[in-house]
């Protein structure tokens, strides 16, 4: 499912995850390592074309991880321990963006929240 997908059928909760991850510019990603283990890595979320994207380095770990298994949580960054503040997790899987526009119109929307310039 696409984020529009998922956002056309609760349009509610996916404005709450879009405040969510705008707020931060970070989320936290749960992989599967080869040998079963949980592993959370923080990431940059970008909503684009209606996708959800997630900012990592190729050949990171929990790239690789992605690309044996593409079963991943995404959960807001939570900073305080009474909750007040909200979370927001989905489940979903990954998929790998080869196509090099795709690519490109990914990284020109990133680069400004990221503070690069092209």
């Amino acid at each position: 499912m696409t984020w529009a997908e998922f956002k056309a059928g609760a349009p509610e909760l996916a404005a709450i995850g879009e405040k969510k991850f705008e707020e931060t510019g970070l989320v936290l990603v749960g992989t599967l390592r080869k040998n079963g283990w949980p592993r959370t890595s923080p990431v940059e979320p970008l909503i684009l074309e209606g996708r959800l994207y997630l900012g990592m380095m190729w050949r990171s770990r929990k790239a690789i991880d992605l690309l044996r298994d593409p079963r991943c949580t995404v959960n807001s960054v939570v900073s305080n321990r009474d909750g007040t503040e909200g979370e927001f997790k989905v489940y979903g899987m990954a998929v790998d963006v080869r196509d090099p526009a795709a690519r490109r119109r990914y990284t020109e929307a990133m680069a400004p929240k990221i503070g690069v310039s092209l």
